[in-house]
Order: structure tokens, then C-alpha cells, then sequence
């Protein structure tokens, strides 16, 4: 008997649904058109190398990769930098670069990698040809003595 109810309660469940997507369209949550109907075609990664280019987690600099993309997006909003899909300048990364590192460096926890030549990277993907393609570029190099 239980099994009954519950095949009948998801057929009218299934059929609500349908009847509100023929009476409403194009409204919440019957709506055609898909949430995202587009993604960019192109990603950022950064992370930070010592001197001989080997990877420092973030974890170590009490920071993270998340950290690291969201100051990279709000330093250029707040410096009317242009960004995206490769289009910034080596300069433009420079200055960028370094308003990121200021905000790691500065930390009290970080103070004895001060004196160490820090490096930090930007990968930029992005999708051409059926093919992924990546570029890495250094767009900042400290060495705080």
C-alpha cells in the first residue's frame, strides 16, 4: 500500500509541475531558459613560489587561492584596471601583483618571509580550438631585505 502513495504522490508531483509549466511559462520555477546561459571562456589561477619557483602553500601564508582571485578582482576593480581573459598589461600586473603581496606580506604571522624572494603567479586558462591553453606568468617578484 505504502508503495502505491508514493509512486501516485511523485505522478502528481510530476504532473503539477507540468501543468505549471504550461499555464506559467516562462516564470520561476518553471522557466525554459537555463540560470546560467553562458560561461566565460577563460579562468585565473594564482599561487606564490620561493626563489628557486618552488610552491608555498597557502595555507603556510595564512591565505588561499580563493584569497589571492578575490584581491587580484578588487584591487583591479578599485584601480579601474581592466581584467579578463588575458587583456591586462604586464604593467598593469605589476602593480596589481604587488597590492596583492603587500596585503600577505603584511600579516604578523608572515613577518620571517620577508626577507625570502617571493613570487607570485597568475595561470591563465582559457578554450580554443577544442583545446584548454594555459600561459603562466610571474606578476610579482619581492625580495624584502
Amino acid at each position: 500500500m505504502k508503495k502505491i502513495i508514493v509512486k501516485s504522490s511523485t505522478f502528481i508531483i510530476a504532473l503539477i509541475y507540468l501543468i505549471g509549466v504550461l499555464i506559467f511559462g516562462e516564470a520561476h520555477p518553471f522557466s525554459k531558459f537555463p540560470m546560467y546561459s553562458s560561461f566565460v571562456n577563460w579562468s585565473y589561477v594564482f599561487y606564490i613560489t620561493d626563489a628557486n619557483d618552488m610552491l608555498i602553500p597557502c595555507k603556510v601564508l595564512n591565505t588561499s587561492g580563493e584569497n589571492l582571485g578575490h584581491n587580484f578582482y578588487s584591487i583591479c576593480q578599485e584601480k579601474k584596471v581592466a581584467y579578463g581573459d588575458g587583456m591586462e598589461s604586464n604593467s598593469d600586473l605589476k602593480k596589481v601583483g604587488f597590492e596583492i603581496m603587500q596585503m600577505v606580506l603584511k600579516k604578523p604571522e608572515n613577518s620571517k618571509r620577508l626577507k625570502e624572494k617571493i613570487k607570485l603567479w597568475r595561470t591563465y586558462y582559457f578554450f580554443k580550438n577544442d583545446s584548454i591553453i594555459h600561459i603562466n606568468q610571474m606578476i610579482y617578484e619581492s625580495n624584502m631585505e
